[in-house]
């Protein structure tokens, strides 16, 4: 499986739509197996993230804010997308490997997510997303 990461500055890019660099991590068996770096071809009109990101063989996208547009057409290439996700690169994949990626502390601030089938796509405000944390960590223990 491979994940894609959006990064600025080693953290994740605040917005997937704008983003630059993608860390592609390769994992198997819950570990990472290999990482690299790309960069992301100019895109003005997202028309190209879509292609660009299946031709990357991705399997999940993890990234920060994303537009509901461009959200919508990764959905397509039928990749997972995590959103509204903040943090360093090295956290968050952490993160992700041990189960314990969709926790309030690493929602971006003023989001919501929501569930749609295996997708969490943009929605409005933060209280969303913080109580569904809620819920998971007092199901955890």
């Amino acid at each position: 499986m491979r994940v894609a990461m959006p990064i600025r500055n080693g953290r994740i890019a605040p917005v997937f739509d704008a983003a630059r660099r993608l860390l592609l991590i390769d994992v198997a068996q819950g570990e990472e197996r290999h990482r690299r770096e790309t960069t992301l071809p100019p895109d003005p009109f997202l028309t190209k993230r879509p292609d660009a990101l299946r031709k990357l063989k991705v399997d999940v996208l993890i990234c920060g804010g994303i537009s509901r547009l461009l959200a919508r057409a990764v959905s397509r290439e039928r990749l997972t997308v995590i959103s509204w996700v903040a943090g360093s690169a090295e956290s968050v994949l952490e993160a992700y490997l041990t189960g314990r990626l969709l926790v309030a502390s690493r929602a971006m601030p003023g989001c919501q997510v929501r569930w749609s089938g295996p997708h969490i796509l943009p929605a409005r405000g933060c209280a969303g997303a913080k109580k569904r944390a809620r819920a998971e960590a007092r199901s955890q223990g």
